[in-house]
């Protein structure tokens, strides 16, 4: 019976991990849209779920997937590079700690 149920379990949690798609994973914001539309051209979009960058990085990101031929307006550049920002935003920056030592 213990047997059962852990196989069952395991087909449910199993079910529900295929269920959900990169593109679930991504949340929704102006720009997925397109984010989807352009970069799906060359890539699967749950490629870029394990990066977090700034602005100024993913700028860089999809500047160099135009250099490899991402066909894009520069207002849809814009807003690529605007969603990702959002959703896939760069880790805070640590807090910078306390000098050691007396003053």
């Amino acid at each position: 019976m213990k047997l059962a149920f852990a196989i069952l379990l395991t087909a449910a949690v199993a079910a529900t991990a295929m269920a959900q798609t990169p593109e679930d994973a991504l949340p929704a914001g102006p720009g997925k849209a397109t984010f989807e539309a352009k970069c799906s051209t060359c890539h699967g979009v749950g490629r870029v779920l394990i990066y977090k960058r700034t602005k100024a990085q993913w700028a860089t990101t999809v500047s160099a997937m135009q250099e490899k031929g991402l066909m894009a307006t520069d207002a849809e550049i814009d807003q690529i590079v605007d969603y990702l920002t959002v959703a896939l935003p760069a880790p805070p920056e640590p807090a910078p700690s306390a000098p050691s030592g007396g003053v």
